[in-house]
């Protein structure tokens, strides 16, 4: 099993019976991909939230369980040399995201839409707000995992998979101020907008 194509391409090319997987952004477990950890915190802690555009951004994702699953599925019926992407089969939009979040930590918010425009007047970008789209462009985030699938893969469902990420965050402490835009300027757009 290998991960990337370059890797694939070496495997192959030394006649290594192998597959690949591509995942999307690992949610869940620390030192992977905690980028949820910024929502997490959030929510949590704040009764209005700012989320660029209508709140339909979509940004495929992959449970930390179902990539280990899907590696142990194409090591065992996958074919050598194909690669397999690894993704929940239900894509959520950002506002999903950040809904299923309030709900498992039991709490409400006000979801704040807010334009480009409105972002660039304090000096922020859509980009400043993790798992928003690919840093730079405008695109969704989407993959076809309908070939691992094939194979009987199942990814968690969401619901789960967003239970399982809120409670792993929280009690790590982690806030994602990695991935803070800055939340003086989000209050300062927040007033802005309510004004």
């Amino acid at each position: 099993m290998v991960y990337g194509p370059k890797s694939l391409q070496a495997a192959t090319e030394t006649g290594t019976g192998t597959g690949d997987t591509a995942p999307a952004w690992a949610e869940d477990r620390p030192g992977l991909q905690s980028h949820h950890d910024y929502w997490v915190d959030r929510v949590a802690n704040h009764d209005r939230v700012v989320v660029p555009g209508d709140g339909t951004a979509i940004w495929h994702r992959a449970y930390v369980e179902d990539v280990a699953s899907a590696i142990r599925v194409v090591a065992e019926r996958g074919v050598a040399g194909e690669a397999y992407n690894v993704g929940d089969r239900r894509v959520c939009t950002m506002e999903d995201v950040v809904e299923l979040i309030a709900a498992e930590l039991d709490t409400s918010l006000t979801v704040v839409h807010v334009s480009e425009r409105e972002l660039a007047a304090v000096g922020l970008d859509p980009d400043d707000f993790v798992l928003y789209h690919h840093l730079g462009s405008r695109y969704p985030h989407v993959l076809d995992t309908c070939k691992l699938a094939s194979l009987g893969w199942q990814s968690t469902p969401v619901k789960q998979s967003i239970a399982e990420t809120v409670k792993e965050s929280v009690t790590s402490g982690r806030d994602g101020n990695a991935f803070d835009p800055g939340r003086a300027a989000e209050e300062q757009l927040l007033d802005s907008v309510a004004g």
